[in-house]
């Protein structure tokens, strides 16, 4: 059972693509403040950096997909 409770808070839970900050956040149910799931790192064009994050998306598996329009790729950030 706490698996199934822990699967039904994530799914709950809303991503944002912190577009000023350059970073993607993951809001979990009754929190106040957000987790850095992708970039965090200042602006950027490595691998753990992102430039204007766009858009968002989370797949099947749980991983963060995100439209970097600042450096005009799509980045994936797996899950955990």
């Amino acid at each position: 059972k706490g698996k199934q409770q822990s699967h039904a808070m994530e799914l709950m839970s809303v991503v944002v693509a912190d577009t000023d900050n350059h970073r993607v956040l993951l809001f979990k149910p009754d929190s106040e403040e957000g987790i850095v799931v992708a970039g965090g790192h200042g602006e950027g064009d490595r691998l753990d950096q992102l430039s204007v994050p766009c858009g968002v998306s989370v797949d099947g598996d749980g991983s963060i997909i995100v439209a970097d329009c600042g450096n005009a790729r799509v980045m994936r950030w797996p899950r955990g």
